[in-house]
C-alpha cells in the first residue's frame, strides 16, 4: 500500500496514483498551509491532486 505510479495530469503536472486502493494522493480540503495533511481520495482530477516533478541537484 506504499506503492504509487505516476499518471499524467494537465499543464505537464502527474498525479500520484496507489497501486493498492487506485485512489490518488491530493492536498486535504485544497489547503495551501504548512503542514497541510496529504491523504488519499477518489481522483477527480482537483488541483490539489495535481503534482510536479522538480529535479535538484
Amino acid at each position: 500500500n506504499q506503492q504509487f505510479r505516476l499518471a499524467d495530469s494537465d499543464g505537464g503536472h502527474i498525479r500520484l496514483v496507489s497501486r493498492h486502493s487506485g485512489k490518488v494522493v491530493e492536498v486535504q480540503g485544497a489547503s495551501t498551509a504548512d503542514g497541510a495533511n496529504i491523504v488519499q481520495y477518489a481522483d477527480w482530477n482537483g488541483a490539489n491532486q495535481q503534482w510536479q516533478l522538480v529535479r535538484v541537484g
